[in-house]
């Protein structure tokens, strides 16, 4: 593979200076997905795409991970609804819906937008026992994982498509599931965001070899774990 470069467009988690520079940063991540890592996938394997896993380190760290799982799924035109299960960093109990303030900014104000679908105001009032409502605003610096989506999904489905933004608790994970399981369906996409594992970067755990290949051993060997039908192992 060639290497890919990746442009300064803005820090680890900051807006960026100018709104031209994400869109311009959208645009090539979208071509060096389809240039560089060769997805094709026939229509009919699109139409299933119902879930998929995508980082939350900020858009210039990962962002060609995230388009690479984000670009296939939005060309699945039955998507109305995008449910998103967001890292808690708070390490709150509760988990929250968040119900305002879904934008990325950039300095000037310009923004990327997202419309809230209307179950999200509904859980809180039916299930106030398991959400609390979040504002993003608020938990900006530490809540990038939520965040770091917006572009994405703004930038590349239908403005039509509603968003349901969930912040994942450690509390009544079981019950939650449930609740969100009878939402699912055909037109819905399950986004689930997660760090499988913190490597180099400002982590400890550094590879200094065979980068690439040692990441996708790690990562391969996470996915295969999160399959598992060992509930007691999973829970550990």
């Amino acid at each position: 593979m060639d290497s890919i470069l990746i442009p300064s467009t803005y820090s680890w988690l900051d807006c960026p200076d100018n709104f031209s520079c994400l869109r311009d940063y959208l645009n090539f991540l979208k071509k060096e997905t389809q240039a560089k890592l060769k997805i094709n996938i026939s229509d009919k394997l699109i139409q299933l795409i119902q879930a998929i896993v995508v980082p939350h380190a900020g858009l210039r760290y990962s962002g060609l991970c995230s388009m690479s799982s984000y670009l296939p799924a939005s060309n699945n035109k039955n998507i109305k609804k995008i449910i998103i299960l967001s890292t808690d960093h708070h390490d709150k109990l509760k988990s929250g819906v968040y119900t305002d303030n879904f934008h990325y900014l950039d300095k000037l104000n310009n923004k990327y937008s997202i419309t809230p679908d209307e179950l999200t105001s509904t859980l809180l009032t039916k299930y106030p026992d398991l959400f609390e409502k979040r504002n993003i605003q608020d938990e900006i610096k530490n809540e990038h994982s939520l965040l770091n989506q917006l572009p994405f999904i703004s930038f590349l489905f239908n403005k039509s498509v509603t968003v349901i933004p969930i912040v994942v608790g450690t509390n009544n994970l079981e019950s939650i599931s449930n609740i969100l399981f009878k939402i699912i369906n055909k037109t819905t996409l399950v986004v689930c965001n997660t760090d499988f594992s913190h490597v180099n970067g400002h982590f400890k755990n550094k590879v200094n070899t065979n980068i690439y290949d040692e990441i996708r051993k790690k990562d391969s060997s996470m996915l295969k774990f999160l399959f598992t039908k060992n509930s007691i192992d999973f829970n550990k």
